[in-house]
């Protein structure tokens, strides 16, 4: 080996570990059968001490895999020393598909997130004992687009106790205000393995309901609120944040709606939005 390639090797940075994987069932209060995908740090990355785990609610017509896998999320948090709680929220994924709208109401929705955040100490066993904040049963909520308007219901109707939270692509409105349905049929066609009949029953069953800005969560868990710049709904998001006693808002240029979410920067400012532990946000010192 020469000098000049000892010093190659030296300078390459050495690849990091990606999230550890593992898929789980959850039973909803329905009787409905729950997939969750639960991502943990790899090899040689200590999980976050004092920090919860988070939970991640997915878009409408996307997974766990497909919203925040896929996109560089899971292994951004992981490697971060994050333990990742995805639901496949019913209807997608590998959850089960019921395809009656009675189904799919704004109340079984936010029981199937208190169910999975129930089962965290078993879903992440070794890990969430590592998790003081877990003791309290706080979580850091991220959700995306259908995700986020359950994530800011489940924060208002005190589903459960919010921590953080991190909402990309929404502007406060309820779930699919604003969407057309045959936007949303190309949003369901558009991945293969949807079952159709059951995400329109989904949308019969949850429009109009939740995630509406004229609701307050019981907390004041500051807020990130992200949108594409190229996102119809950008400009509401903004405003959206700025009404949050603790809200942030960041703009990803030149994304859309679906492109925002796996773009470098969101992924990055999301890690560095949760990282802040409780002692700080409680005005003590570091």
């Amino acid at each position: 080996m020469t000098e000049a390639d000892t010093a190659s090797r030296a300078t390459t940075p050495a690849v990091e570990p990606p999230a550890v994987l593992t898929r789980h069932s959850v039973t909803a209060t329905d009787g409905v059968l729950l997939s969750v995908l639960v991502a943990s740090p790899g090899e040689g990355i200590e999980p976050a001490l004092g920090l919860p785990a988070v939970v991640a609610l997915h878009g409408f017509a996307s997974s766990a895999e497909g919203g925040w896998g896929r996109t560089g999320h899971l292994d951004a948090l992981t490697r971060a020393g994050r333990t990742v709680v995805a639901l496949d929220l019913r209807g997608h994924g590998q959850s089960e598909k019921p395809h009656s709208v009675a189904a799919y109401t704004l109340a079984a929705a936010l029981a199937d997130i208190a169910a999975v955040v129930a089962e965290i100490p078993r879903l992440a066993a070794g890990v969430a004992s590592r998790m003081t904040m877990f003791e309290a049963g706080a979580v850091d909520l991220i959700g995306y687009s259908m995700g986020a308007r359950l994530s800011w219901a489940a924060a208002c109707h005190s589903t459960v106790p919010v921590r953080r939270m991190v909402l990309g692509g929404f502007d406060g409105r309820p779930l699919f205000g604003g969407v057309d349905a045959e936007r949303l049929e190309k949003l369901a066609a558009g991945v293969l393995g949807n079952d159709r009949a059951a995400l329109a029953a989904l949308v019969e069953g949850l429009a109009g309901a939740g995630g509406s800005s004229s609701e307050a969560p019981t907390s004041d868990a500051p807020t990130l609120i992200v949108a594409g710049a190229r996102d119809i709904l950008a400009t509401r998001a903004k405003q959206f944040a700025a009404s949050l006693p603790h809200g942030e808002f960041l703009g990803i240029p030149g994304r859309s709606h679906i492109s925002a979410v796996p773009a470098r920067a969101y992924r990055a400012r999301l890690v560095q939005f949760l990282a802040v532990p409780e002692r700080l946000l409680r005005g003590q010192s570091a």
